[in-house]
């Protein structure tokens, strides 16, 4: 769909693109859960030095006064144990810049916040990404009802295109 520099990673692909290329992989990457624009990384070896490079963020570049947000995150192999707390200390610094910016913050809205913010912190090195993808990409709206164990979408696409299948012949699945 025209990224470059693509990357393929632990669960995830890297590609360069710019915003046109992030709305079309919102809409036609079946194998996607979610489409992150990454907007910084950095070391956190403690909880100052996590406050403080996530303050140093310019989010008023990235969120309204107006706009709710919340923050997604995930804790692997860190100092940091509890991933509740991560989440806790990134709102605080970017309510905090706010507030240090125009004097009040934007509020937190954890069931559909206007922009979400997702957190990766590994081995002592934090990543912050803005969701393009709202929900999960998976939830497209098509299914209105679910069996027992249907089979997420994702995994879905994935075998169908690991199948190599022309499109011209017959498809057959076996699982069904």
């Amino acid at each position: 769909i025209g990224a470059t520099k693509i990357k393929l990673m632990d669960r995830a692909v890297e590609f360069v693109g710019d915003k046109q290329l992030m709305y079309r992989a919102n809409i036609w990457c079946r194998t996607a859960t979610r489409i992150l624009k990454p907007i910084a990384s950095f070391g956190a070896t403690n909880e100052t030095e996590l406050y403080d490079a996530v303050l140093a963020i310019p989010w008023e570049t990235h969120l309204s006064l107006e706009q709710t947000f919340a923050i997604d995150t995930v804790v692997s192999r860190s100092v940091f144990a509890n991933s509740l707390y991560v989440a806790q200390k990134t709102k605080d610094a970017i309510a905090d810049r706010f507030r240090k910016v125009y004097g009040a913050r934007p509020s937190v809205n954890l069931k559909q916040p206007d922009i979400r913010v997702d957190l990766y912190l590994s081995q002592n090195r934090a990543s912050i990404a803005i969701d393009s993808s709202g929900d999960p990409l998976y939830k497209r709206g098509y299914r209105t009802r679910t069996g027992k164990a249907p089979l997420h979408e994702v995994l879905g696409a994935g075998l169908v295109l690991l199948s190599e299948w022309d499109k011209k012949s017959a498809f057959v699945d076996g699982m069904c």
